[in-house]
């Protein structure tokens, strides 16, 4: 590698490391993110739930409907803590496991069968 490709790389780095991170860019109140991931929730859940699946399955699906809204309500809780990159890191491989991910919307799909009397638990 010669002088210049090496000085270009140098360059390249140094100013990868000193930009801010994307998901630092509209980060919403950690309120309007909750808002926005119970909305999705509530628009999901009906068009999901086919009286079929498990709750698990309606679960799993839900979680992969709503990522954006997750994703926003992760960006909002990290930006909060004394080190958000690392939290955010954190959160985001939390949320990328399908286990992981499914039990935090298993709840709601509970709820939800259980306040419809058609629908099996």
């Amino acid at each position: 590698m010669n002088k210049l490709t090496f000085l270009i790389i140098s360059m390249a780095l140094i100013g990868c490391a000193n930009q801010r991170p994307a998901w630092k860019d509209n980060v919403l109140s950690e309120q309007e993110a909750i808002y926005r991931l119970n909305l999705c929730k509530e628009k999901k859940y009906p068009q999901i739930e086919d009286n079929q699946s498990s709750a698990y399955t309606v679960a799993l699906a839900l979680s992969v409907q709503c990522r954006a809204a997750r994703n926003d309500l992760i960006a909002a809780v990290a930006s909060q803590s004394p080190d958000p990159d690392t939290t955010y890191t954190n959160m985001m491989h939390d949320s990328q496991d399908p286990a992981k991910s499914t039990d935090a919307y298993l709840p709601y799909v509970l709820g939800a069968r259980n306040a419809d009397p058609q629908v099996k638990p």
